[in-house]
């Protein structure tokens, strides 16, 4: 399921997407997707990393920020 939204921006702010659309060789109703869904999914990663970083912090978890960090990046053997 998908919803329509619509959006209300300053000009400028537009002139200043459309050039970023346009450099990526996308209209802009597709890059400001692309824009919102990078900023959602880099505020799930650091809600993420938050409650891991807690968690070592307070002793509940064995692993250790570097074990997050290497396991989140795929540079465990």
């Amino acid at each position: 399921m998908t919803k329509i939204m619509t959006i209300e921006m300053p000009d400028e702010m537009h002139a200043i997407i459309a050039e970023h659309a346009a450099e990526a060789e996308m209209s802009v109703e597709d890059y400001v997707f692309q824009v919102i869904q990078q900023y959602v999914e880099d505020a799930q990663d650091l809600e993420e990393a938050e409650a891991e970083l807690d968690s070592v912090e307070s002793g509940q978890s064995a692993d250790t920020i570097d074990d997050f960090l290497r396991r989140r990046l795929g540079l465990t053997d």
